[in-house]
């Protein structure tokens, strides 16, 4: 399996956004923080970034098999287009055998933090700017732009906190064959959109993996409301939980530490 380039809470490639997360609506109390990409990084990047013609910037890896049918659409935590080790995840579940491409939806790879953070009014209105009407219409160009003419007959979605909401979403709109979620965020949509939980998961209509951490909500743990609802309607939902790690580990987690890079690697495998 592909390596995960580490993120370092100590390295001179990276400095702290912020101290430890006191928890927010996205984010629940001792998440991990932003991590700030190594821009010297770069160089050992897998995949390109490519403008569609709509503008639309995303970040495309394509698979071992140039002749795969499989692709995977990542979907990026609030941290945005360059948050953490985010591109290097896309390069590790590509190696898995999958064309990825995950889309800078924010523009500019703006975070929340650029934007005043969830503490902030501000921070919070432009986060739900991003509602499913606009986020779908990006997804379609995503669909009609780069899996078309790849002749992608299997689609699937992969998203990390906000990242989740935006795969249920895409499931109940029928548009993947499956999707996962790594530590998810399902209680944006009661935050911003005025959409539960209990919702989201009965409107989904394929396959789930959840991979929560430890300090993820109830909803999204072993026998919680989501898997609950899927498995009622005979839709598989499986809960792989990571009982060590703090919400934000597979993308903005200090891969130094063993334990975090073991689970880093774990989830990316799994999913």
């Amino acid at each position: 399996c592909a390596t995960i380039p580490p993120l370092t809470r100590n390295s001179h490639h990276h400095t702290m956004a912020a101290e430890e997360s006191k928890g927010d609506a996205c984010c629940p109390a001792g998440s991990h923080p932003e991590l700030i990409l190594d821009e010297s990084r770069q160089e050992s990047l897998a995949g390109k970034v490519v403008t569609l013609s709509s503008g639309l910037v995303t970040y495309q890896v394509p698979a071992p098999d140039a002749d795969c049918k499989k692709a995977i659409v990542l979907i990026y935590d609030v941290h945005g287009f360059s948050g953490g080790r985010i591109k290097g995840v896309c390069d590790a579940i590509a190696a898995q055998g999958f064309h990825v491409v995950m889309p800078d939806f924010y523009g500019e790879s703006a975070g929340i933090n650029d934007k005043g953070g969830f503490s902030s009014p501000e921070g919070v209105a432009w986060l739900k700017t991003y509602d499913w009407t606009r986020l779908e219409k990006n997804l379609k160009e995503v669909q009609t732009e780069v899996l078309e003419p790849k002749g992608i007959t299997s689609v699937g979605a992969v998203g990390f906190c906000w990242g989740a909401y935006v795969v249920f979403k895409m499931s109940a709109a029928g548009m993947i064959r499956a999707g996962a979620s790594c530590h998810p965020s399902l209680q944006i949509g009661p935050y911003l959109f005025e959409d539960p939980i209990a919702d989201q998961a009965a409107a989904a209509k394929c396959p789930m993996l959840l991979c929560p951490a430890k300090n993820d909500p109830k909803e999204v743990q072993e026998g919680g409301v989501v898997q609950t609802s899927l498995t009622e309607r005979d839709i598989a939902c499986k809960v792989r939980a990571f009982p060590d790690m703090q919400h934000g580990f597979v993308p903005r987690g200090d891969a130094t530490v063993p334990e975090i890079k073991r689970d880093v690697q774990l989830a990316v495998e799994e999913v």
